[in-house]
């Protein structure tokens, strides 16, 4: 039983008088008098102590067992050693020997790397070993590098620390996104979950990141539809030893589209026809993806007939058959490529001349309505405009007043113009069997030459208009001398 001692209690007076006792026993050792030596009582206790504690060792079972007691060189002002200690691994010693147990998981530093083992310093006297192979990938190159820490579990305490990385090997799939963002290589994740800026993708034994706007080359609209593919990504931004690791898969997307596009631009040549993908519609035309570079079906390349709504034509996501009709500025930011859709069927125009001929009436239906007149769809195909003079005999001010889509009317053809594509009809003449005959002109009445009247003369009793502006002139004279 340990022995207990009495220490008188600390006054709460000065530090002087908390020392008065050892002066005092001083004092009286100096003097020489019989007292009792409190440091003889001390050591007797300190040798029951020791007594007890080697009972207890022989008594207690076996224990776990130990590595070798090494002496520790790594102090706290030292840099190299570990400042803080991962859960489950054991902390640095400040001083005194270190034990390391077997099971045991430290963090170390590699200091050296050979064929068969690698150096690790986890801050003993002598470094602990680990076997190069398991630092290894399948083909052999060593993932770690010198100064590099992990954390490994102590496989065997025989003459040298033997180190395992067991089935934690996290460090290794962490050390292959740095090559990777060094080599600029590709790596295959998987996409688990959807966070607030972006994806968490599973690499191997670590996570990454990928943000919003690095997973397509366009806007992502549903986040969720990613989630649970893999795809292959390029590593952006590799920190905190593995730790944060940020990832793009658009980067990869745009190199493959450049690639694709060189190879495409090849075959780029009027007339040559394609399979596309269509990505998006616009009021004007459909985008079309040619496998790396895009092209514009406009809606005027859909049909031969008027195309108001792309989306009548063609979805999103659809496989069409196109046809490339011009490509300007190749290989520049500028570049375009009109496209058309390569199965429209014959064309109309080509036979209007054996089809449709001024006065012909046919029946036809309204297909839209416009400010100045009506669009009717004629049975070859063809949309020909009514004017809105043509509508009615009655003067209206707009289409609507007379016809609405959808009706069927019976018109007559006016004119064909074949280089603007465009024909006009009518449908207040279409009742007419024929033609108005053009009006015929009544020839013009031959007048016959009256004799005129000779003027009046002065003399003769008249008066003529220059004979009264020659008496007012000289009148006038008259007054204007006798003033002078």
């Amino acid at each position: 039983m340990p022995q207990e001692f009495d220490v008188p209690p600390a006054s709460a007076s000065s530090p002087a008088e908390t020392m008065r006792p050892e002066a005092d026993s001083v004092q009286t050792a100096a003097d020489g008098a019989p007292a009792t030596d409190d440091r003889t009582d001390i050591a007797s206790a300190t040798t029951d102590l020791s007594g007890t504690a080697a009972d207890i060792a022989e008594t207690s079972p076996e224990s776990t067992p130990e590595c070798p007691a090494t002496e520790s060189f790594a102090t706290a002002e030292s840099p190299e050693s570990p400042t803080s200690a991962e859960p489950g691994t054991a902390p640095p010693a400040a001083d005194g020997p270190r034990v390391l147990q077997v099971g045991e998981r430290v963090r170390g530093r590699i200091v050296a790397i050979d064929d068969e083992y690698t150096q690790v310093d986890y801050g003993g006297a002598a470094p602990a070993r680990i076997r190069s192979a398991e630092l290894r990938d399948r083909s052999g190159t060593m993932l770690l590098r010198i100064d590099d820490r992990f954390t490994a579990s102590v496989t065997a305490c025989d003459e040298f620390v033997l180190l395992s990385l067991g089935k934690k090997r996290g460090v290794l799939d962490a050390a292959r996104m740095r090559d990777a963002l060094e080599k600029r290589t590709t790596v295959n994740g998987t996409v688990q979950t959807v966070n607030k800026g972006g994806f968490e993708v599973r690499i191997g034994r670590v996570r990454g990141f990928c943000p919003l706007s690095q997973m397509d080359t366009g806007f992502v609209d549903n986040p969720e539809n990613f989630v649970g593919k893999t795809f292959s990504f390029r590593v952006l931004r590799w920190e905190n030893h593995g730790r944060n690791i940020v990832l793009s898969r658009r980067s990869v997307l745009r190199e493959e589209a450049k690639t694709q596009a060189q190879e495409l631009r090849k075959q780029l040549v009027e007339g040559a026809e394609l399979d596309g993908t269509v990505k998006r519609l616009q009021p004007f035309g459909a985008f079309v993806d040619l496998g790396g570079l895009e092209g514009l079906l406009h809606v005027s390349r859909m049909s031969h007939s008027r195309v108001d709504d792309p989306a009548t034509i063609v979805a999103v996501g659809a496989t069409v058959r196109v046809r490339v009709v011009k490509v300007e500025h190749s290989g520049t930011r500028r570049e375009r490529i009109a496209l058309a859709l390569a199965d429209l069927g014959p064309d109309p125009w080509a036979s209007v001349q054996e089809q449709l001929h001024i006065g012909d009436v046919l029946t036809g239906t309204i297909v839209r309505l416009a400010p100045f007149g009506a669009f009717v769809r004629l049975p070859m195909g063809l949309d020909g405009l009514v004017h809105l003079s043509e509508l009615s005999h009655q003067r209206i001010n707009e289409p609507s007043e007379v016809v609405t889509p959808g009706q069927e009317v019976q018109v007559r053809v006016l004119h064909i113009d074949l280089d603007k594509r465009r024909v006009s009809l009518s449908l207040r003449r279409s009742a007419e069997t024929s033609q108005p005959a053009p009006r015929k002109r009544e020839p013009r009445r031959e007048r016959t030459a009256q004799p005129r009247e000779p003027r009046p003369s002065p003399t003769s009793g008249g008066v003529s208009l220059t004979h009264t502006m020659a008496e007012q002139l000289g009148s006038l004279k008259a007054k204007l001398r006798g003033h002078a």
